[in-house]
């Protein structure tokens, strides 16, 4: 059974032999043949390769695709809501703390990197204990966001 946007259809013998008769003639140099004076016409193939193909089309799981569609679909709804949470807390924050849970919590950085890059783009140094600071205080301002 093939399934495209809702529909399903069934194969039936005639159209699986019509796509087996109805394939392109590949040209080669190489003469056809199997090896023996016999020729196969097209119709000869068709009725030699009619069960491989029906095996085929009917091993075409489209259900199984779809069922697996859905589900990542679910789990990419599932991301976006927690992506929208991770921004509407962002959007609480100093533009100071903002950086720190960036570096630290998103990006995975150390101490060192976020007091050393933080030093770079902010015009008065802080050491690590005051971004720790930091850190806890944009942890209690998510947690008033939240609740």
């Amino acid at each position: 059974m093939l399934e495209y946007k809702g529909t399903k259809h069934t194969v039936t013998k005639e159209e699986a032999i019509e796509s087996i008769v109805l394939k392109p003639n590949i040209i080669t140099d190489t003469p056809k043949g199997n090896g023996t004076s016999e020729y196969q016409s097209s119709t000869e193939k068709a009725a030699l390769n009619y069960e491989k193909e029906m095996e085929h089309i009917n091993n075409f799981d489209t259900d199984k695709i779809y069922s697996k569609i859905r589900q990542l679909q679910k789990e990419i709804d599932i991301l976006k809501v927690d992506v929208n949470k991770v921004d509407i807390f962002l959007s609480g924050l100093t533009e100071r703390e903002k950086f720190i849970a960036e570096k630290f919590y998103i990006h995975g950085w150390t101490w060192e990197e976020v007091t050393y890059y933080y030093n770079q783009k902010f015009p008065i140094a802080k050491g690590i204990r005051a971004l720790k600071d930091y850190r806890n205080s944009l942890i209690e301002k998510i947690n008033r966001i939240s609740a």
